[in-house]
Parts: structure tokens; sequence; C-alpha cells
């Protein structure tokens, strides 16, 4: 790697070896990758629009004529089931003149851009155009979008040409076996807007190590974060990486309420640790007995902008438990609590991203997940 492939207000040549490092030697990345706009540019380019981003889960669009819009990096995409139940995804752009079709979520037989009403269907054809027949002839239809789902959640491929979804997760499909075979369904959805860079709540979210003190009276009594570990060797996290915390003597993550329903199958570790799995550049996801959470991470406009979506999804015998209120209740509580919590330290951090006296530390181990991040991003922003 050479200073050479990444533009020199960006990286000075010391910060990319120190970089390469092992985790034992290595320091986190400089202050200047999470606030540059020209750097948030460049990873549009070199990461967000070659990647599988995850956006939310398919079964918040599981009937005909049900859509979301979903808007991320500046951009707005639509994605909608049809009338013969296949999953599409769209540029939301009217055709004409590049108004948005859609807005937040819904139910509709045809989209119809309020502007000029030029309207199409939810195959994204132009179907009509007051006056301009001939344009509806012509064939012009909504941009396509590539998706594919993995796990429940869809993912969109913006410029198209990145390699199939699976072969970048198949090899979790053993261990998810239990969560893959059965259809689940959303319990909550829940969005969390940041006024700070993308990558902070990333890797705050990728690591158990601040929950030492971030978490203390919430996780640190049910999974310690000193006893983090990563299992992923330091030379395979191409495609994810993971991080575990096993729970405290008498601890476990089990449903008390009686407002679910677990799944079949689930290996005995479950009730031994907390496993969490990344998938780059915006995915993880932790494993309970009775559902997954999937946290995914938005990027919005600039480097200050991001939306953290945490979604726990269940069996659907679930959602007509005669307590799933209480169960929801406590999962919702657990979420907003543990976000909350997250608050302070990712907005200390972006404040003092721009102090030219912060220079960054070593990685605990607790944090060798962030280390796999990191080199992860250093290697698609240099190619």
């Amino acid at each position: 790697m050479s200073a050479t492939e990444i533009p020199s207000s960006v990286l000075r040549p010391e910060e990319l070896e120190n970089l390469g490092k092992p985790v034992s030697e290595a320091r986190g990345m400089p202050p200047r990758v999470y606030t540059d706009p020209e750097i948030f540019e460049a990873e549009k380019d070199k990461i967000f629009n070659r990647e599988w981003m995850a956006v939310l889960h398919e079964s918040t669009v599981r009937n005909p004529g049900d859509y979301r819009v979903v808007e991320l990096l500046g951009q707005s995409f639509l994605i909608v089931r049809g009338t013969d139940g296949e999953l599409r995804g769209f540029h939301n752009i009217c055709r004409h003149r590049g108004a948005k079709v859609a807005v937040g979520e819904g139910n509709c037989s045809k989209f119809r851009c309020p502007y000029h009403t030029w309207t199409y269907d939810l195959r994204g054809s132009l179907i009509g155009a007051p006056t301009m027949a001939h344009v509806v002839r012509e064939g012009i239809g909504l941009v396509d979008l590539r998706i594919d789902t993995w796990l429940g959640f869809v993912f969109i491929n913006i410029d198209g040409q990145a390699e199939p979804l699976a072969s970048k997760v198949s090899r979790l499909d053993d261990v998810l076996a239990p969560w893959l075979d059965v259809d689940l369904e959303v319990v909550y959805e829940l969005p969390y807007p940041g006024n700070w860079n993308w990558k902070l709540t990333y890797e705050n979210t990728i690591e158990g190590y601040h929950v030492i003190g971030t978490h203390l009276d919430s996780a640190q009594p049910i999974a310690p974060g000193e006893l983090t570990f990563t299992s992923t060797s330091d030379d395979d996290f191409e495609t994810f990486t993971d991080f575990r915390m096993p729970y405290a003597a008498g601890m476990t993550m089990r449903d008390e309420t009686g407002g679910s329903v677990p799944l079949d199958g689930v290996p005995s570790w479950v009730d031994e640790e907390a496993r969490f799995y990344v998938v780059w550049p915006n995915f993880l996801f932790s494993l309970a007995p009775e559902n997954l959470t999937g946290y995914i991470v938005l990027p919005g406009k600039g480097p200050g902008e991001v939306t953290f979506v945490w979604c726990n999804v269940a069996r659907p015998e679930t959602l007509q438990m005669p307590n799933f209120a209480e169960y929801k209740a406590a999962q919702e509580l657990w979420s907003t609590t543990v976000q909350t919590e997250d608050q302070y330290p990712c907005e200390t951090m972006w404040e003092n991203m721009h102090s030219d006296s912060f220079i960054p530390g070593p990685y605990a181990e607790g944090e060798r997940a962030v280390y796999h991040f990191n080199q992860w991003y250093m290697k698609r922003m240099s190619s």
C-alpha cells in the first residue's frame, strides 16, 4: 500500500504504515478519516456504491403493494413488494424532473409523482404521463436498484456490480441454521439518529470493551466487557468478523416474560455467551434463543450524520403470544437504554475528532473487531 493511493490531504505515509501493524502495535485511524468531507465522498465511491448495504427487514414489506423509502447517503431508494410477490428496488427518482415518487412507507397499487403526476406501476414501469403519451410508449421507468435478501434482511448494491450476496455471507449459514430455517418477523424496529460520523457508531457497536464503563449498570452485570474476545483470525476478515461476550455466572439472555417462542435447534452456546457477527460495511447481528437482532448503520448526507437502526425479529408465533406486549416492551426498553448510554461517547468522540490534540490510541483485546474493520476500511479506501 502506498501513500499515493489515497489523496495526500487524507492520510500521511506514517499513518498508513501504522495501520498495517499487528493489533498489538497498531493505533486507531486518524481523526480526518471521520471528519473530512472529501473522505466521505470517497467512501461513496470506494465502499457504499460497491458493497452490499443492509437497509431493512423484508417482513416490513410482506404484502403486495407494501413499500418503504430508505434515505441513505443523501439518496432516496424505494423497496416495494409487487403483486407477483417479488421484492424490487428502485431509485426513488421520477424520470421527468427528478422529484421523489414516494415518501415514508405504506401500501399502494401504483406510484404517482406529486409534481406532474407521472405514474408508475409496482414494477417501476411508467404507465401515465399527462399529455405525453409518446413518453409512456417509449418504456421509460424508474431506475432499477439491485437488491437481495439474507437472514430476512434486505440488502442493496447501488452500482449493481458486487459479487452475489450469498458469496459474501454463505460461510455463516451453518452457524445460523436455526435462525435461517424459519421466517422471522419484526418485533420492533427503532431508529436512532446521531450527529456524528457513521464509523463511530459502527466501531462502538462492534466491541464489548466499552461495556465496562458505558454500560456499567445495564450490560456489564450480564456480560462483563473485559471478557470480550474475537474468534475471527487477523488474516481472515475479508467479509465479516465477530466478537463474543461470555455471560456472567447465572446470567442468560433468555426471555423471562413468557412472551416469546424459542427457536428450534439453537446451539448450547446461546446460553453461554452473547455472540455478534459483523458483516461489512454497515451490518451486524446478535443471536438469542428466541430472536435475532440486526443492527443497521445508515450514513446520512455528510460525515456528521448517521441513523442507527435496531431491528429485533422473532418467530411469527411470538407476535401472537398473550404476553407479547410485555415481551416487546422489555426488548424496546433494553434497546433504548443501551443506545441512550452510547450517545455520550459518540457525541464527545465526534467533538474531539476535530481537535488537533487528539492522537489515536491502541486497541484493547476486546476491540479486535474494530481493528479488523479499520484494516478492511483502509484496504477498500486505497483500492
